[in-house]
């Protein structure tokens, strides 16, 4: 009986001792692999769980490079079973209540890459869970401060929730303030962007509601303030490795005076009047492969004239016609009605315009050459 008791006392405490020892490891390999993804920099695991047929947990983890980025992860959590193990599967990877700091005020975002050593995992994950990510990045050309909750089903590559939040992004120029999007698989979402600047001009009180049904992203019934005006329409985006979209603009009463003066073009032309019409475009990503927009002017129509001498000088020698004449013409041109066209032809953006008034019609063809999205020449 004696016996064994001390067989069994024995063996109680090879487990203890395997049961105390593991941690330490588990800590140790996790911090060796760290190191070897996050080269240079100061790591720390705060401690570690272990359910052994189901569950490995990693609590409080910092990684720090000075001056450079900061992680802090509240808890990183790995599922699994062990006949997935065997076939190098993981069931789930979580991370939760996460921060990341990366400022490189001096350098562009496309070279963070470089702090990191990325190499394929021998592991595959079936599905990932962000429970929240909080985000202060800053580079050379762009600036966010923002957070995320996502769920992903890698599997399927299927966005089974995603919620972001939006404190400000500035992009080349380019500020959000204040975005929220809410949508999962389930039910609708919600979509929503206090206001979006480029120099003076600004979309405000952009709304709309939203679906995610597989690998789409629905926006309905959108809608939005600009240039006195209104916007309106829908958008379809696909959540692939390359994204497509699909979207409809409706333009109602937006004001062409307010347009000149917020994009800064009064020194170009001027132009007074309303606008309203449709845009339809599909593409990927800065690639659009079709565009196609109708507008008109309201009545009483409007003034325009034009004061770029280059643009003058260009329409003056395609067409024939004297500068002189040309430059009499649009000065201070009475329109009762106007017609504008724009359509995308072999990568070049086209923009007629055609404008009706007592003193005769006006005619304007105006040629983005190679259009991209922020690129582009006349």
């Amino acid at each position: 009986m004696k016996r064994k008791t001390y067989i069994l006392l024995i063996i109680l405490l090879l487990v203890l001792v395997i049961a105390i020892s593991t941690k330490p490891i588990i800590i140790f390999v996790a911090k060796k692999q760290l190191a070897d993804v996050f080269p240079e920099s100061k790591i720390s695991i705060g401690g570690c769980a272990i359910k052994a047929a189901s569950q490995l947990s990693l609590f409080n983890i910092e990684i720090k490079k000075a001056n450079i980025y900061n992680f802090k992860i509240k808890e990183a959590r790995v599922s699994y079973n062990p006949l997935s193990l065997l076939r190098c599967k993981i069931k789930k990877f979580y991370l939760g209540d996460t921060s990341v700091s990366f400022v490189l005020p001096q350098k562009s975002i496309t070279e963070f890459g470089s702090y990191f050593n990325l190499k394929p995992s021998i592991f595959f994950v079936s599905s990932m869970e962000l429970g929240e990510l909080k985000l202060d990045l800053k580079s050379k050309e762009m600036s966010l401060e923002g957070g995320v909750r996502l769920g992903v089903n890698l599997v399927g590559q299927v966005i089974d929730y995603l919620e972001l939040k939006i404190s400000s992004l500035e992009v080349q120029g380019l500020k959000l303030n204040k975005g929220f999007l809410a949508a999962n698989q389930k039910s609708p979402g919600e979509f929503n962007i206090e206001k979006i600047q480029y120099d003076k001009a600004k979309i405000e009180g952009i709304r709309s509601k939203i679906r995610l049904e597989g690998k789409n992203l629905f926006l309905e019934n959108l809608s939005a303030k600009a240039f006195d005006g209104e916007l309106q329409g829908d958008l379809a985006l696909t959540l692939d490795k390359e994204p497509q979209y699909l979207g409809h603009i409706k333009a109602i009463n937006l004001d062409l005076e307010k347009f000149a003066q917020d994009f800064n073009l009064k020194e170009k032309f001027q132009m007074s009047g309303k606008l309203v019409g449709e845009l339809a475009f599909k593409g990927s990503g800065a690639n659009v492969q079709i565009l196609d927009g109708n507008f008109s002017t309201v009545e009483p129509g409007g003034r325009l004239t034009i004061t770029d001498d280059k643009f003058l000088k260009n329409v003056a020698q395609n067409s024939g016609q004297s500068l002189d004449i040309l430059v009499e013409s649009f000065k201070d041109y009475h329109y009762n009605n106007g017609v504008m066209k724009l359509s995308l032809e072999q990568g070049n953006l086209i923009l007629d315009i055609a404008l009706n008034g007592e003193a005769g019609k006006r005619n304007l063809n105006i040629v983005l050459h190679n259009f991209k999205f922020g690129k582009g020449g006349l």
